[in-house]
């Protein structure tokens, strides 16, 4: 595809439009530039909301002169779900049908079970849309622009917009009932029609033998008269007018194993400057992990981001915390409060905030929730009664595929204008993670009030340039817009950003990013938008001399890329290779045309001239 690649997406296309496929998902389907649709794909989500994982058998794809089709058979296996789903996908002419015919091969409990559609933020956002609904009746909207915390289309039986001037875009849903939702809530850069609407009970059991059926028909007409140009270098675009300064950073505290003076030594070499530790005050261990935390705490010299979780006891739970933190008071910069719900509600609020008012007069005191920006957005806190909002972030609520995680980034500042929006307070998002934290959704969950959720499986990525090169967007999204303080991983583990090894085999690419983001006197990230970030992106940094650039190939394929609008000349550059920086001989960097290795993590430094 022009001025996109994906090794393991195979480019296909019919009349006007072109289309990414890989493993029974539809992806990126544009017409002349033009993206009209992120996704389609069949799914299973048991009783949890998980996404079960399947594999393709039968695969059989034939392309003609006007368009191609596909025929598959999907296997979901986990535990005790087995769904066989026959999918058939044909286009031609303008017309894109993608049908799935499933059967139930086993007695199970689901969520859901059918085809989503995603349509992209960045092109739909604020779009005139009409909607047909199922009992023959029609209305008008748009696509929201601020996070819509509930379903802003339901009972929908087809979906007619104008992605451009003079293209006209048509869905048809048949063999369910279904309804859109804002994926923004959970970090997905998408809007998501899905079948079976949220209204109906959950979980459902599904017998051995059940069969469901859907179809969705996208209809094209018009066309944009929009050329896409041949682009075989792409571009790292520098602009020195636009910075934002970089805000408190932090990590927290590892939920494996206690830190070592070794790694406390490394750690304070990153340049933190808070410490992220959990309290469950309704528990039996937090005493424990406090006196703990209490002596990482004076070996790393960062102030903690304490976040305590009450039960309904909070008021008796308030009181023995302040006995225990008072014969060993630790430095504070944030305090965190959250109810068993993973929610700041009213009634904790009211309870607890004057104590810790008194207690710790000049510690700001924050709230929202410990769980998905979505919680927050239906679940408003008592603003008055904060000094700024929470909610944590992780890109894999819905997807885990290295595509979904980095074109998801951009839903992350969405987050953060959403929340100045309704809040009015500063922004911190005090847990951001690869892989989740907890399901706080699940069906299934037991509530428990007394001690941390049972942690979810980590994600092999954490120590790979690819979760560096997602944190570096993750960053850029976050600081340019406005969130005052980040926290990110966890120290050690395998969440952490050290790994759990000997000698400088500990210093994982994320150590790195963290350590070059903040290093003593850069105080601005300047802006450098990538032309195709989902293949590459940089990060500029200033405030001290000489400034730095950080870029990296997300890809394992090399990149031509061109860096313009720099002030002033490269005069070293180093490339990341296994846990050191190797520095690379430019006899003369030709910034017209730069070549990025494979998942390769380079850093140039920049004599400025402006």
């Amino acid at each position: 595809m022009k001025g996109e690649s994906h090794p393991d997406y195979r480019t296909l296309t019919f009349s006007d439009c072109e289309l990414l496929y890989w493993n029974g998902q539809i992806r990126h389907l544009k017409v002349g530039g033009i993206q009209v649709v992120n996704a389609i794909y069949a799914t299973v989500r048991d009783r949890d909301w998980g996404t079960v994982p399947y594999k393709v058998v039968n695969e059989t794809l034939g392309e003609r002169m006007d368009g191609f089709s596909i025929s598959m058979v999907l296997e979901f296996r986990e535990h005790d779900i087995v769904f066989n789903a026959e999918i058939n996908i044909k286009a031609a002419n303008g017309e894109f049908i993608f049908s799935m015919d499933g059967s139930a091969m086993s007695n199970f409990q689901r969520n859901r079970i059918g085809l989503s559609v995603l349509f992209p933020i960045g092109e739909c956002k604020g779009l005139p849309v009409e909607v047909l609904h199922t009992d023959g009746t029609s209305s008008k909207g748009v696509f929201p622009e601020s996070i819509s915390p509930h379903q802003p289309f339901q009972n929908i039986r087809s979906l007619r917009w104008e992605p451009s001037t003079s293209l006209h875009a048509e869905l048809l849903f048949d063999g369910d009932i279904f309804e859109m939702e804002d994926q923004r809530n959970w970090t997905d850069a998408s809007y998501k029609i899905y079948g079976t609407p949220l209204s109906e009970p959950f979980p459902v059991h599904i017998g051995k033998g059940s069969r469901i059926s859907q179809t969705v028909t996208l209809t094209l007409s018009g066309n944009t008269g929009y050329e896409l140009p041949d682009q075989e270098c792409h571009t790292l675009q520098i602009d020195p007018s636009i910075k934002e300064s970089i805000p408190g950073m932090g990590t927290g505290r590892s939920s494996e194993d206690a830190l070592s003076p070794e790694e406390a030594e490394l750690l304070k070499r990153a340049g933190f400057n808070h410490y992220r530790v959990e309290l469950w005050l309704g528990g039996s261990r937090w005493q424990k992990i406090l006196k703990h935390a209490s002596h990482e705490q004076k070996m790393l010299g960062w102030p903690l981001e304490l976040v305590l979780h009450f039960t309904e006891n909070s008021h008796r739970e308030l009181k023995t915390f302040l006995d225990q933190f008072y014969q060993q008071p630790v430095p504070l910069k944030h305090i965190l409060l959250f109810d068993h719900e993973h929610l700041s509600g009213k009634a904790l609020l009211g309870e607890v905030v004057p104590g810790l008012r008194q207690a710790f007069p000049f510690v700001p005191i924050g709230g929202g929730t410990d769980a998905n920006f979505a919680e927050l957005n239906r679940n408003h806190p008592k603003a008055e009664q904060l000094d700024f909002i929470a909610y944590t972030i992780c890109p894999q609520v819905h997807a885990s595929d290295d595509l979904s995680l980095l074109e998801n980034l951009e839903a992350q500042s969405e987050t953060v204008f959403t929340a100045k929006e309704l809040f009015g307070l500063p922004v911190s998002i005090p847990a951001i993670t690869l892989s989740q934290r907890f399901n706080a959704v699940a069906s299934s969950n037991d509530k428990r009030k007394h001690e941390a959720p049972p942690p979810l499986s980590p994600d092999r990525r954490q120590g790979t340039p690819f979760a560096a090169g997602w944190t570096v967007g993750s960053l850029k999204q976050l600081i340019f817009s406005g969130a005052e303080s980040l926290t990110y991983f966890e120290t050690t583990g395998a969440r952490g950003i050290l790994n759990k090894k000997k000698s400088n085999d500990m210093l994982s690419p994320l150590f790195h990013i963290f350590r070059e983001v903040l290093a003593q006197g850069y105080s601005h990230v300047v802006s450098a938008t990538s032309s195709a970030p989902l293949l590459f992106d940089g990060l500029m940094l200033t405030g001290r001399s000489p400034d730095k650039l950080i870029i990296i190939n997300h890809t394992t394929e090399e990149q031509q890329i061109s860096i313009s609008g720099i002030k002033g000349e490269i005069f070293q550059a180093f490339q990341l290779i296994e846990a050191a920086w190797s520095e690379q001989r430019i006899e003369a960097l030709d910034l017209q045309q730069f070549t990025l290795k494979s998942l390769a993590i380079y850093k140039f430094f920049i004599n400025s001239t402006g």
